[in-house]
């Protein structure tokens, strides 16, 4: 078990998780942003797009202290765009400095789902290909213990076996919300 906790951190820390990312577009425009409010998924890119009159975004903790993280640009005319990467869930509040008052100020709630992870076999002779399933709305990074003694990080890999029997197959997903496994038997004959 110390061994597939390792595999995992060390996959993990090396950077293999990639997040999926949606951009979701915000206008800027006389003291109002469109939409006002998101909902979008953890390692989103929100992209707002100034088109009328001197505004900003700002989503600092200074301003925002419950905000997860800080976000945010300087008051500028237009024409300009700003860009954000959510990684941290949770619910933000941000403003255009200038027009707060007035009225122009936005939210996004960052969500997180976590994996369902699930896999189907088809097997020829001592051959294993297997075949994911996972149901996810970010990437995900998967690791495979054939229950032989080997493993895979590949994401659908192949594996042939050296004797016959009947072998437990986990596969473990995490994406950037948790990990969960999932196991099924293979009978190698």
């Amino acid at each position: 078990m110390k061994k597939l906790f390792t595999i995992i951190a060390s996959v993990l820390s090396s950077g293999a998780l990639l997040q999926a990312q949606t951009t979701h577009q915000v206008s800027v425009t006389s003291n109002v942003f469109t939409p006002a409010d998101l909902t979008i998924e953890i390692g989103d890119i929100v992209e707002w797009n100034c088109t009328q009159g001197s505004h900003n975004v700002d989503g600092t903790q200074t301003v925002f202290p419950s905000n997860p993280e800080s976000f945010g640009n300087s008051v500028a005319p237009a024409t300009w765009t700003y860009s954000h990467t959510f990684n941290t869930s949770g619910f933000y509040n941000y403003q255009c400095d200038p027009h707060a008052g007035l009225g122009m100020t936005g939210t996004i709630t960052v969500t997180c789902t976590d994996p369902l992870p699930d896999f189907s076999t088809s097997i020829t002779d001592y051959t294993v290909d297997f075949t994911d399933a996972t149901v996810s709305p970010t990437s995900t990074s998967t690791l495979w213990d054939f229950g032989d003694g080997n493993i895979s990080t590949q994401a659908e890999p192949q594996h042939t076996y050296v004797a016959t029997g009947n072998y437990t197959v986990c596969q473990t997903v995490t994406n950037s919300c948790s990990t969960d496994s999932t196991c099924h038997h293979v009978n190698i004959v």
